[in-house]
């Protein structure tokens, strides 16, 4: 009985051997064209840095030297798109950035290459990012995640002598936040808390959740769940995926010291929110990474999980 179907051994061999050279030609490119296409994820581009980006707008012909500063106004989220940092934050002007110190580093040299008035996307991996923006290490709210995501529009390319007129403005800026502070306070512990009580410190604290549990004292090992954002809701921080962290309570450094007043106040199983005055928190001169501005007040949800002897 005859077989009617294609076959390789029904061909002869002179055309065998071209045609499974050119099936192997097919499939090899194939795989090298889903490794290029692989390099264009929703509209970003990979860079030969490992860096994804997306150009959203594009500005003017004129680029920096190393010598000029550059003012962007910036937004970074995490994976999930919580957004942890945004540059313009409290009527604050942008973030600046010395061209010389950034030009040669894979992330950085990205703003360098724009131009007044370009926007872009990245997705960058946490450990680059943290280093070469705020110099620290992946916090542990990023736990988990492969990218973080920047939204940065390059404002104006800027002189030294300009950079000193912003930094007397953002003194002004600094203070006004102290004016404000207070009434921002009480503002956002009205709206929230409906009853709160006032702990040493100015803190306004409010107990979501009671327990008859042991209390937290010095010395012991706690795990802790948190959460910390600004009093317009933006976080700037929280326990990875909203895991506990362990941690032993009155370690000198670990804590601010509002933290570890409240701390005091709680059980195990308890759960509070709570407003930190600046002066228990970062203070008059901000956090040392730019993410918390000078006289800020900030709002603190905790729940005390397990406290170990």
């Amino acid at each position: 009985m005859l077989n009617n179907k294609f076959s390789f051994f029904s061909i002869p061999s002179r055309y065998s051997f071209f045609l499974k050279s050119l099936l192997i030609f097919v499939v090899v490119f194939y795989f090298i064209s889903c490794r290029r296409q692989a390099k264009t994820v929703g509209g970003f581009s990979l860079n030969d840095e490992g860096i994804y980006l997306k150009y959203c707008a594009i500005g003017e012909d004129e680029t920096p030297d190393e010598n000029q500063w550059l003012l962007l106004n910036v937004k970074y989220k995490t994976q999930r798109d919580s957004i942890f940092y945004v540059s313009n934050h409290h009527g604050w002007k942008g973030h600046f950035v010395k061209c010389k110190e950034i030009k040669n580093k894979p992330l950085l040299k990205i703003i360098y290459n724009m131009a007044e008035g370009d926007s872009i996307n990245a997705w960058v991996n946490p450990t680059i990012f943290f280093n070469e923006i705020f110099d620290i290490g992946s916090p542990s709210f990023t736990n988990g995640d492969s990218i973080v995501k920047l939204e940065m529009k390059l404002v104006a390319i800027i002189e030294e002598d300009e950079k000193k007129v912003y930094e007397e403005s953002k003194y002004l800026d600094c203070e006004r936040l102290k004016k404000d502070e207070q009434i921002s306070m009480i503002k956002y512990a009205k709206k929230n808390f409906i009853r709160y009580e006032t702990l040493e410190g100015n803190i306004l604290f409010k107990k979501l959740k009671t327990t008859n549990d042991s209390l937290v004292t010095k010395g012991k090992l706690i795990s802790i769940k948190y959460r910390g954002c600004f009093t317009d809701n933006l976080i700037f921080d929280q326990s990875a995926y909203f895991k506990p962290i362990d941690f032993t309570y009155c370690s000198e450094g670990q804590l601010l010291p509002g933290l570890q007043i409240v701390l005091k106040h709680l059980r195990k199983g308890e759960v509070a929110k709570f407003i930190l005055p600046s002066h228990l928190a970062f203070g008059e001169e901000g956090s040392s990474d730019g993410f918390i501005p000078p006289h800020t007040p900030l709002v603190y949800e905790i729940e005390v999980v397990n406290i170990k002897e």
